[in-house]
């Protein structure tokens, strides 16, 4: 049996497809919400936060990009970067409730979680 993923691993550049950890846990995914030129978006670690702040318990967080579909290259156009978590199965309803969606194989792969710079105003 191979060892959980953690962290660490987000640093590494070879994160192709993911793993079902076990049967009592699976992915959900959300966008992260930025766009292409512009940036912005939910950081991983408030997406986290959002889900044990309504009692869902995440086992593992990682950053991931959609595979499952294309997204053409638009300033200010949605990019297919996601924020995922591994939570116990017996919270799916309520992940779902809050907006997140079950990840499942092939539509995604783990890439490393960008540095989000806070948003500066801009001197035109």
């Amino acid at each position: 049996m191979s060892e959980p993923k953690t962290a660490d691993a987000e640093s590494k550049p070879d994160m192709a497809m993911p793993e079902q950890q076990d049967a009592q846990s699976l992915w959900v995914m959300q966008p992260r919400g930025n766009r292409q030129c512009e940036g912005g978006g939910k950081s991983l670690e408030a997406s986290g936060a959002e889900l044990a702040q309504n009692g869902i318990k995440v086992q593992e967080s990682r950053c991931g990009v959609r595979t499952d579909r294309m997204y053409p290259s638009v300033c200010g156009g949605a990019t297919g970067d996601l924020l995922m978590h591994r939570i116990p199965a017996s919270f799916l309803d309520a992940a779902l409730e809050l907006g997140f969606d079950p990840a499942k194989m092939g539509q995604y792969k783990f890439v490393e979680c960008p540095q989000i710079q806070p948003s500066a105003p801009r001197d035109y």
